[in-house]
């Protein structure tokens, strides 16, 4: 292998510059950093994924349960299982920085109330982050929406799930997957995608 030692590389004509061929892979070295002055880079943050739900999820009150998305708006690495066990895996050689969200409808399904809401995104089979609604046993209302986020260290062959844990005066609360906000099951929904190594 060469090196070749430059302060400037120049397209010879026009103002397009390609490295590389199709199917190479262009590594930059660790610890190097690339800068963008007063331009763009463009490119997509793969894997990515988003799931929903488009009918609803019958939940056992007061206990964490695995919210089933079967549906996919998207999936560019087949990466999330939307038909058994409903959670993203990261493919071989895509371990990294990955940012995670999820957002649920939560219903009474009666005209009870929704005391309160728990989601948490479980990393192998553990709680790795959760968020609680206010609890809303004083004043409560009969639906409850809630949203995680977070930024994952993931390596290859780790799985991320999304769970929550009701709390209904009804004992029979469901995740809501018919029209909400105005598109079905636009009111839930789990995806995420790769930010960097």
């Amino acid at each position: 292998m060469s090196t070749l030692e430059t302060n400037l590389i120049q397209p010879a004509t026009g103002t397009t510059l390609t490295v590389g061929a199709s199917g190479d892979t262009i590594t930059n070295a660790a610890g190097t950093t690339f800068t963008v002055s007063n331009g763009t880079m463009s490119g997509q943050m793969y894997p990515a994924f988003a799931a929903y739900l488009t009918a609803d999820q019958t939940i056992t009150n007061a206990t964490y349960t695995k919210v089933a998305m079967a549906n996919e708006y998207f999936d560019t690495d087949s990466a999330y299982d939307a038909s058994t066990n409903y959670r993203f895996t990261v493919p071989t050689g895509k371990a990294g920085k990955y940012f995670l969200y999820g957002r649920l409808f939560c219903d009474s399904g009666t005209n009870s109330e929704m005391n309160s809401v728990i989601m948490a995104f479980k990393l192998n089979g553990s709680t790795y982050i959760r968020e609680q609604s206010t609890n809303m046993a004083s004043n409560p209302g009969r639906n409850l929406g809630l949203t995680l986020t977070a930024i994952v260290n993931l390596s290859a062959s780790d799985y991320i799930e999304l769970w929550v844990n009701p709390n209904d005066a009804s004992g029979n609360p469901i995740v809501d997957g018919a029209t909400v906000f105005g598109a079905s099951g636009a009111g839930n929904e789990f995806g995420g995608y790769r930010i960097g190594a």
